[in-house]
């Protein structure tokens, strides 16, 4: 979350629309020191942000590029399942 010339940007993701909370605090540990994702209006609750105050960024949630075929680690898309599932059988 960034604050450019008086407004707030929001990371919000393209598939689930869950935000990425980056006031992570001693007060709200995420326990693993991963990033916390949750609803808008949770986020906005929280932080007392009103509704003109802020802009969406889109990105993509952990979970969710994940769940599209993406590894964070190596950056590349892994291999659709319908391949691999070939792969096998003709092997």
């Amino acid at each position: 979350m960034k604050i450019v010339e008086k407004g707030l940007f929001i990371p919000i993701c393209c598939v689930c629309d869950q935000v990425r909370d980056d006031q992570q605090t001693s007060e709200r540990p995420t326990g693993s020191g991963l990033e916390q994702w949750m609803p808008l209006r949770s986020f906005l609750r929280l932080y007392h942000v009103p509704h003109d105050a802020y802009r969406l960024t889109h990105t993509y949630c952990p979970r969710c590029m994940e769940h599209l075929g993406y590894d964070r680690k190596k950056s590349e898309p892994r291999k659709p399942l319908q391949e691999e599932i070939r792969r096998r059988i003709i092997s």
